[in-house]
């Protein structure tokens, strides 16, 4: 597997995580819920859940599941955001209409294009509230409030 597609799969495992825990009662998300939501094996969940674990992006409790440490909690926001403005870009200012297909693409797009990029769209987008799902957008738009996006580095 190459090392941009290793990314990816993480950053997917990440994105599931942080979306799965909203709706855990303990704030912690089972192996198998995070294999429904990707529709992958549970032996492969566990294999990866062990490698996020080692990376410091997750932390495991043996029989009961997984929770994201701050820094894999903000990897995944990031990657949330970039989603969201992309799917903002699509349906705004594209027309596009967010189906499964379109919704394809931009999980692919969002996993290459750099934060910089994803900055310049949400400005000449003036900033969207929400997105094309009405959902708002996960950053509450600090940037119109003078304070630093999320995406920006440093």
């Amino acid at each position: 597997m190459s090392d941009s597609l290793k990314h990816r799969r993480i950053e997917d495992y990440l994105v599931a995580i942080y979306n799965l825990v909203k709706s855990s009662s303990d704030g912690l998300v089972e192996n198998s819920s995070i294999a429904n939501y990707l529709k992958v094996s549970n032996s492969t969940v566990s294999e990866v859940i062990k490698r996020l674990s080692d990376m410091g992006l997750c932390n495991y409790v043996p029989y009961r599941g997984v929770v994201l440490t701050k820094y894999g909690e903000s990897i995944a926001f990031k990657y949330i955001l970039k989603r969201e403005i992309l799917e903002c870009l699509y349906g705004y200012l594209l027309n596009f209409n967010i189906d499964e297909s379109v919704a394809s693409e931009i999980c692919s797009l969002e996993h290459y294009i750099n934060n910089n990029s994803i900055i310049r769209i949400c400005k000449a987008l003036k900033i969207p509230s929400r997105c094309p799902h009405g959902t708002p957008l996960p950053c509450n738009n600090v940037c119109l409030y003078n304070e630093k996006c999320p995406l920006e580095e440093g």
